[in-house]
């Protein structure tokens, strides 16, 4: 379970604004005339910190091993569910037209011949019906059952009936392979286990036999600043009102720059009033609140906790809507220091606007719990799909299909770097990494493009 955070967002403002004088009142620049601010200007700042939350997770090996199970049997189930819904999809086809003449005989037989006005011919047509009705839906059952081997066939080929996904999601949910795999053509993971509810119990045993009763629970204080990393900035992402007096940057999205649980915790306290100077209160970063078996206890278990207290914040961090705080924030400051610096030009700053790039959203639901899923790939790959062929003119209605897949590809990059310690889904490294090499991108520690 989680506590309830206490959060704080610091604006850094008073700070930057000092900053940015003493930094641009230091160094001799050319006034540009046709141009509020240079592109130099903006670069020079480098890293702006624009938010930050404080905040307050606990967590332990219980709840991590429950999470660690459970994603590996979504996973598993949708893994197996993809190749499952192919398979179907094929089946369905080749017996789409025998399908379809039984369908419309049926249909047929429900039909009275309204000609008929003797109560004998009646009957007998009634009759013959029924017949004819019947027989369809006993080859139509015949021909399900036909179908239903075949998608099983297939699998098996497939080695989908053997592997380790379906017989371990078999044992957890007591369900036989077959009504498994006929569950997972309709339905998904959450209604899957919805209709379940003995799955939990398994799990609570799993967890019981990997711990072996052993606890470890932490309480992790720390914070997590946000803001915009400026040196990425091109001539692409700036631009000017036509009177010159609002900066936009284009297409640059807020990162977290900072996610850190110190040994010691100080949380900043708001002064009681413009006299009091600002105070702290000085906790521990990490404090452990519950243990059993000490003795047995690892280094890597700690530290898995540890680490997750660290994935907590950032959630958290999240939650609150940092990057939104983090944009405004970014907003407000830049004006203040652009218009300082513009206050003797011939057009001074009055306003800075900032814009997401058209995969923020997309970014921000994959890169929450820093996985990429079954469902997140296949986002990504109808976003080449379709981002790669033709502009997105809602989005990008001055640029060219280059800039827009540029974008994309930094969008994709960013996606690998961030989950390339994590548990994927199967098949998300072959095909990012095919999608590189098709791109002459170098996707490696060093060298991201």
């Amino acid at each position: 379970m989680r506590m309830k955070n206490t959060y704080k967002y610091i604006i850094l403002s008073a700070f930057l604004f000092t900053l940015g004088t003493l930094f641009f009142g230091c160094k001799k620049k050319e006034k540009l005339k046709d141009t509020v601010i240079s592109l130099r200007d903006v670069k020079d700042i480098g890293e702006l910190i624009t938010a930050e939350y404080y905040g307050e997770v606990l967590t332990g090996l219980t709840l991590i091993s429950q999470d660690s199970i459970t994603q590996d049997l979504k996973e598993g189930f949708e893994n197996i569910q993809e190749k499952a819904k192919r398979v179907d999809s094929v089946v369905k086809v080749e017996h789409r037209h025998k399908i379809t003449k039984l369908d419309n005989i049926i249909k047929a037989a429900s039909i009275p011949d309204t000609t008929l006005k003797d109560e004998d011919d009646i009957a007998k047509d009634t009759k013959k019906r029924e017949k004819a009705r019947l027989k369809a839906l006993r080859k139509k059952r015949r021909l399900k059952r036909r179908m239903e081997r075949k998608r099983i066939k297939r699998l098996r080929k497939e080695g989908v009936t053997a592997s380790p996904e379906l017989k371990n999601i078999t044992k957890t949910s007591k369900t036989n392979k077959r009504d498994v795999i006929k569950e997972m053509v309709k339905s998904d993971w959450e209604d899957f286990t919805a209709s379940r509810g003995h799955i939990k119990k398994e799990i609570t045993k799993q967890i019981k036999k990997d711990l072996r009763n052993k606890q470890l629970a932490y309480i992790g204080r720390g914070s997590v600043k946000a803001g915009y990393d400026l040196t990425q900035i091109t001539e692409e992402n700036l631009f000017t009102s036509p009177n010159k007096d609002t900066i936009f940057i284009l297409d640059i999205d807020p990162q977290l720059l900072n996610v850190d649980i110190n040994p010691w915790f100080m949380l900043p306290q708001e002064p009681k009033d413009s006299t009091d100077k600002p105070d702290t209160i000085n906790m521990y970063g990490f404090q452990m609140i519950a243990v059993s078996k000490q003795k047995n206890m690892t280094l890597a278990e700690m530290n898995r906790v540890k680490s997750e207290c660290k994935s907590l914040l950032r959630k958290e961090a999240l939650d609150r809507d940092i990057y939104e705080h983090a944009k405004v924030n970014a907003e407000e400051t830049l004006k203040g220091l652009f218009a300082m610096i513009t206050a003797q030009n011939e057009y001074p700053v009055k306003e800075v606007m900032f814009s997401h790039t058209k995969y923020f959203e997309d970014k921000l639901d994959i890169l929450y719990d820093g996985v990429v899923d079954t469902s997140e790939l296949h986002l990504m790959q109808d976003l080449v799909l379709d981002d790669t062929l033709e502009i997105d003119s809602q989005f990008y209605a001055h640029q060219d299909l280059e800039y827009q897949v540029r974008i994309l590809d930094q969008f994709l990059v960013q996606v690998y770097k961030q989950t390339s310690a994590s548990k994927n889904c199967d098949a998300w490294r072959p095909w990012i990494e095919g999608y590189f090499r098709s791109k002459n991108i170098v996707a490696d520690e060093n060298n991201w493009y």
